[in-house]
């Protein structure tokens, strides 16, 4: 049994198999979600979320400057700013028994060649 009904959006007259049926096609029924979501969906593409993290190694909590989902390199080489422990340094060495010291002994290692370096290139040749 089919009823003869008019669109929300549109207007047109179209044949509703059911009863809840309020829209013409499909594309009527999105433009009315967009329509009744506008406000929402154009917040959040205009201030998209971004999760915290807890650093594993430090327990700082850090805002991710990108979203891990649609990047998720981006995710394994993120670096905490107050440790510089990244998510691939804590992944390569969690299985070992004496990880948490493994870790530490690393991130001594690169803050000391970082500060090496640091204070070779700002050292003027003359």
């Amino acid at each position: 049994m089919t009823k003869e009904r008019l669109c929300q959006t549109c207007g047109k007259p179209y044949q509703s198999k059911k009863i809840t049926h309020l829209f013409c096609s499909r594309r009527c029924f999105k433009r009315s979600y967009y329509l009744r979501n506008r406000a929402i969906i154009l917040e959040e593409r205009r201030n998209p979320k971004r999760p915290l993290k807890t650093c594993l190694v430090c327990g700082t909590l850090c805002l991710l400057p990108f979203d891990p989902i649609t990047n998720p390199r981006a995710y394994n080489d993120w670096q905490c700013h107050n440790c510089r422990a990244t998510n691939d340094l804590i992944w390569r060495w969690q299985n070992s028994p004496n990880s948490f010291q493994v870790i530490m002994q690393e991130l001594r290692t690169v803050q000391v060649v970082f500060s090496f370096s640091a204070t070779y290139i700002t050292k003027t040749p003359y």
